[in-house]
């Protein structure tokens, strides 16, 4: 565990603790034989590292790598389970009423700002541009806001244009002809283009 930066690890695995609304000490009893509280603060603090066969057991439970766990750095199989959980939660949006899913898109925000650019773009390759949902676009929206500050203007645009299309498609789609809803996917293939 060369290179490793204790403090980074300790405010990961306060994070992740957190999460569950665990405590110091319930977190402890989770490993066998337990840790400490005093153990566990000193993970958190950066003073000293857990044991491979502990950060083993916290990837186990919180379903990570432990090599997100020891350098900060989402593997593809993060990332991957990361979109499936994102894509279970948007399937419990109402999009009929979306003021009694504001907790659920304030999660999903949240985790579309922790996930990785990259990793977003290439969702975005794999659109069905054919079976569109709404939950899709405000999925799309909601990332395009998040990401904003992390890219350049060239990218916004193109993204801005996408988002556009992707709505005037979604909006009107099933009452153009065949040759506009041809040239809408057109459109819409050539900019997945250049955003990936």
């Amino acid at each position: 565990m060369n290179n490793v930066d204790k403090q980074a690890v300790g405010q990961r695995i306060k994070s992740l603790r957190t999460q569950k609304g665990l405590t110091m000490e319930k977190f402890g009893e989770l490993f066998e034989p337990p840790a400490s509280k005093s153990i566990v603060s000193r993970w958190e603090r950066g003073k000293t590292l857990p044991s491979s066969d502990r950060i083993k057991k916290i990837s186990e439970i919180y379903g990570i790598s432990t090599y997100y766990i020891l350098y900060g750095k989402k593997t593809f199989e993060d990332l991957y389970q990361d979109s499936s959980d994102l894509q279970n939660k948007i399937k419990e949006i109402d999009v009929d009423n979306p003021e009694a899913s504001v907790e659920l898109l304030s999660f999903l925000a949240s985790s579309i700002e922790n996930s990785n650019t990259e990793f977003i773009l290439e969702k975005i390759a794999t659109i069905d541009l054919n079976n569109l949902s709404s939950s899709k676009i405000q999925l799309l929206k909601m990332t395009l806001e998040l990401i904003e500050s992390d890219i350049d203007n060239e990218f916004i645009y193109s993204m801005n244009r996408f988002l556009r299309l992707i709505i005037e498609f979604t909006d009107y789609g099933k009452n153009v002809s065949p040759l506009d809803r041809k040239f809408l996917i057109n459109e819409l293939e050539t900019l997945k283009d250049i955003l990936i």
